[in-house]
């Protein structure tokens, strides 16, 4: 057992929200709750809310070998204990769906996830756990889906969490998206449509495993089943793009373009005033080019006036735990006036 495994609590948690989703996406989640050393049920704690990835399931990011050679959960205890981070509780709630992820927002086809981690999900925490249940002491993180994730509920669902954490956001879709529509038309084609396609998915078990077109076209899938759901369309939505020729439908693609977070700011951007908190990293290599959606949402936040930081650095899309202790440091110094 890991020595952070001694800190773990686990939430089974039955959502009446996720209940009878189209997807048949299971509606009991288990929520992992890491706890500080020296946890005193006595002492109440500010909470960090770690969003997953696409294909993660919350808990999955612990396990993940951190920058310091051990998982990551060693790794934010260590923050805490080297004084980085004050005394804090983790939470990683499950966003995963039978595609491979809910991208943290309500679905028709997946379910209303967003609905489920802020009506359900914070008040079971703050009820169950000793935490600080105010805005100023809630901070959520997220990186890739999860940083999506984290800046759709700062602009959705706002007045809950005051401290935004944005790693390599999914963003400019015009970018990141269309550059696997042709991979995931081969796939298509491949396989004879969307249902077959589903049918070998399903019967592989890992989603890990697929090769470079099939793991485009479920993406493609996944972010459909949020941005534009069907529930009775194969794949539960309606892609954006023709199969034969790429070519846009527009009809379908203006539903994605106004979930890309660039327009979330724009046209939410006001309720981001309040935050105590806005910071925005991400690699100069991302290979998801979220550097340049982030560089675009920065200057549509820079119009609003609206603080906020933006970082780059040196490195890519994944294997970027290092990037952490400067991000908590950064969100320490925004809690000092609170802790």
């Amino acid at each position: 057992m890991d020595m952070y495994e001694t800190q773990m609590r686990y939430l089974e948690v039955r959502s009446a929200l996720l209940a009878g989703n189209p997807m048949g996406n299971p509606e009991t989640r288990v929520l992992a709750a890491l706890l500080p050393e020296g946890f005193d049920p006595a002492r109440r704690y500010p909470t960090v809310w770690m969003l997953d990835g696409f294909l993660g399931t919350g808990r999955s990011q612990l396990v993940h070998t951190s920058a310091l050679g051990s998982p990551f959960g060693e790794e934010l205890l260590f923050y805490q204990r080297s004084g980085v981070l004050p005394k804090t509780i983790f939470l990683f709630p499950d966003g995963s769906t039978r595609l491979g992820g809910s991208q943290y927002i309500d679905s028709t086809s997946c379910g209303p996830f967003m609905r489920h981690l802020v009506d359900e999900l914070v008040p079971l925490v703050d009820g169950e756990l000793p935490t600080i249940a105010l805005p100023a002491a809630r901070a959520v993180a997220g990186h890739s889906s999860g940083g999506f994730g984290a800046l759709a509920l700062a602009t959705l669902r706002p007045g809950l969490f005051d401290n935004i954490i944005v790693s390599a956001a999914d963003s400019s879709f015009e970018l990141s998206c269309t550059m696997h529509f042709g991979p995931a038309a081969i796939a298509l084609a491949r396989y004879g449509g969307v249902d077959p396609f589903l049918d070998m998915v399903f019967k592989l078990g890992d989603l890990r495993r697929l090769g470079e077109e099939e793991s485009a076209l479920l993406e493609m899938l996944a972010m459909g089943s949020c941005y534009s759901p069907a529930p009775a369309a194969p794949g539960w939505c309606e892609l954006p793009f023709e199969p034969t020729t790429v070519e846009l439908r527009p009809e379908i693609w203006t539903r994605w373009q106004a979930w890309d977070p660039e327009v979330l700011v724009r046209d939410h951007g006001h309720h981001l005033r309040r935050l105590h908190h806005l910071h925005l990293d991400c690699g100069a290599d991302d290979r998801c080019l979220a550097q340049f959606g982030h560089r675009r949402i920065s200057r549509q936040l820079e119009r609003m006036g609206i603080p906020h930081q933006l970082t780059e650095f040196a490195g890519g899309h994944d294997g970027t735990s290092f990037r952490y202790r400067e991000r908590f440091e950064r969100l320490a110094a925004a809690w000092a006036h609170l802790l």
